[in-house]
């Protein structure tokens, strides 16, 4: 009788652990498989700044970029244009054709990074871009 019992424990356990999967299952497949990225979706590379990334910037293939800042107070959070390589630089323009900013390539900490024109000598973590996949951008 008392192994009847625990067959029957494991049995309902099994049951619910079954139910309780498929039902993650589920609602796994039903989210969006693929959240829409509002600095874009062309191929490129994102470059992250600040703690929690209050900034990035997503340089395309194409020779575009977006640019997003969270800013409750800013005008316009997310900015756009094109983006050329002029030696090392890399030249940002606004989609009106004026220059946004101009990065230069350095390393911080071991790490790639991107600072911008005029601020390439500052080491401080907080003040340059990061590669958003790389270790760098989560470790400062």
């Amino acid at each position: 009788m008392g192994h009847a019992r625990s067959l029957k424990r494991i049995a309902a356990w099994s049951a619910a652990s079954l139910i309780a999967l498929c039902v993650c299952a589920w609602l796994w497949s039903l989210r969006s498989p693929t959240v829409h990225d509002p600095l874009g979706d062309e191929p490129g590379e994102t470059w992250v700044k600040g703690r929690g990334y209050s900034h990035a910037v997503r340089l395309m293939d194409s020779g575009r970029y977006a640019m997003q800042t969270q800013c409750d107070i800013c005008a316009a959070p997310l900015q756009s244009g094109t983006w050329t390589r002029q030696d090392s630089t890399l030249v940002l323009r606004h989609a009106s054709g004026s220059v946004a900013m101009e990065l230069v390539p350095v390393t911080v900490m071991g790490c790639e990074a991107l600072a911008r024109r005029g601020e390439q000598n500052v080491r401080a973590p907080g003040s340059v871009y990061f590669k958003r996949d790389d270790r760098c951008a989560d470790a400062f």
